[in-house]
């Protein structure tokens, strides 16, 4: 979900927190749960219009049940919301890509990209139950 965070708008808070949870604490911030600042190298044509112009950088916000990617769009400061249930990544030889329904974004390979996304997807076996596809193909003895 593209929406456009305002800190004094409760309800916009509050509809982050239901999809995606609050904001870590200052021990697991410690912890790095957010991702360097990097530039988009492709984005859905919602994100795009954002910046109009403007320099494309942004950052990804690890929570407990999903992901905020904050664009810093000139004074305004706009995210997309994505719970784990609905996260797509895919790494290719260039890049990196999230997808979430009508959204997608596309950022560089570094070292602490793969790192961060490591950790996220970490985050969402833990969240979403610990997925173990081998256990699909284990026969139970009779």
């Amino acid at each position: 979900m593209l929406m456009s965070l305002d800190k004094h708008n409760s309800r916009s808070d509050l509809m982050v927190e239901q999809l995606v949870g609050t904001h870590v604490s200052f021990w697991e911030h410690l912890k790095k749960t957010t991702s360097p600042l990097f530039e988009l190298l492709e984005a859905s044509d919602n994100i795009v219009h954002l910046f109009a112009g403007q320099k494309n950088v942004c950052f990804i916000e690890l929570r407990e049940k999903g992901i905020v990617i904050h664009f810093k769009t000139g004074k305004n400061d706009d995210a997309l919301i994505i719970p784990f249930k609905k996260l797509n990544i895919f790494k290719t030889a260039h890049h990196y890509a999230i997808y979430s329904e009508k959204e997608f974004c596309k950022m560089p390979i570094t070292h602490s990209m793969d790192t961060f996304f490591e950790k996220v997807n970490r985050a969402r076996n833990r969240a979403l139950g610990n997925l173990n596809f081998a256990d699909d193909f284990i026969v139970p003895e009779a």
